[in-house]
């Protein structure tokens, strides 16, 4: 018998069911991905009762139309504790890739994810700081809703295709949000973590390579909080495209607000529109930062035609 239909109107034609005890049918979420055949074209329900889950989870290119739904990322929570070595020792071809050392990896398009937190928590016992990713993201048309990312560097690899991310809470110190993902954050907590060794650290660093490329970040009515310091962004590609609209800061943003990395000003496209806030001032802030969009522009970001312009949103549970 088909599961009644979801937000949307659109259908879930099976669910399977995760748990630590019980009457349920895999106990961890990977055997549960691990069962859908590649090639999944209706929609699928991933349920994963309450728990701390210490594994890592990998949906792999072709496994499509899976929604993995926990039951609150106060409560569903997955973790793992890996993490990149420091670059110096990461070359040649042992290299290790990021997605091998991220708690959640997600490489097929048509994914929804909600009400799960993923945590990284690796830690060397010596304090240093390494490139330890809690959401890896490659797939197109993925959308995140009520979901926690939490780690200290790199937290999430938003790294290429649509994706939408609705009261999420993103948790980092350095570059915690990076890639070259075309995503709209809504109504997220970016929360950034106070460390020692650094004076600011980085909320995104986005990776846009040419003027004509049509990925960016773009962040609307978020939160930025935190215990720590942090630029709203450093340019990753010569084109970084990040916009801030009318979301609100506190004092964790350092005041200069944006961090070139050594890029040339004039091609990168950093915007902070109608934010609010003491860390949204202008006083110290760098002067190429934008602070007006075009008419077409507002239009697109108030809504989400940035990303969506085929109505793929509405056709997702």
């Amino acid at each position: 018998m088909p599961i009644p239909s979801l937000a949307g109107g659109v259908s879930v034609i099976r669910s399977i069911f995760v748990g630590k005890h019980g009457k349920v049918d895999f106990y961890t979420v990977q055997s549960a991905i691990d069962s859908i055949p590649v090639g999944n074209k209706e929609w699928t329900r991933i349920h994963v009762a309450s728990g701390i889950y210490t594994e890592q989870v990998r949906i792999p290119w072709g496994k499509e139309f899976i929604l993995l739904e926990g039951e609150g990322r106060e409560t569903t929570t997955i973790v793992s504790s890996n993490a990149l070595p420091n670059d110096s020792d990461n070359t040649g071809s042992d290299k290790i890739s990021m997605d091998s050392v991220a708690t959640f990896t997600s490489l097929a398009d048509n994914i929804v994810v909600r009400y799960i937190t993923f945590k990284n928590l690796y830690t060397d016992g010596c304090g240093m700081i390494r490139r330890a990713i809690a959401a890896y993201v490659a797939g197109d048309k993925t959308t995140f809703y009520d979901c926690g990312m939490i780690s200290y560097q790199d937290t999430l690899f938003d790294k290429m295709g649509r994706h939408y991310f609705k009261n999420c809470y993103i948790e980092g110190g350095i570059d915690y949000i990076f890639g070259r993902g075309q995503s709209i954050y809504e109504r997220c907590t970016l929360f950034t973590v106070a460390h020692a060794p650094i004076g600011s650290g980085w909320i995104t660093a986005q990776g846009r390579s040419g003027p004509h490329d049509a990925n960016g970040f773009v962040f609307k009515f978020c939160n930025l909080v935190g215990n720590g310091r942090a630029y709203l962004g450093r340019a990753w590609g010569a084109f970084s495209r990040v916009v801030f609209f009318k979301s609100t800061m506190s004092e964790v943003i350092d005041p200069k607000g944006w961090d070139n990395w050594n890029q040339t000003v004039e091609n990168l496209s950093d915007y902070e529109y109608q934010c609010t806030g003491p860390g949204s001032s202008s006083t110290g802030r760098v002067n190429w930062v934008k602070t007006t969009l075009s008419q077409r522009s507002i239009y697109m970001f108030s809504g989400n035609g940035y990303i969506d312009n085929e109505g793929w949103l509405e056709r997702q549970p």
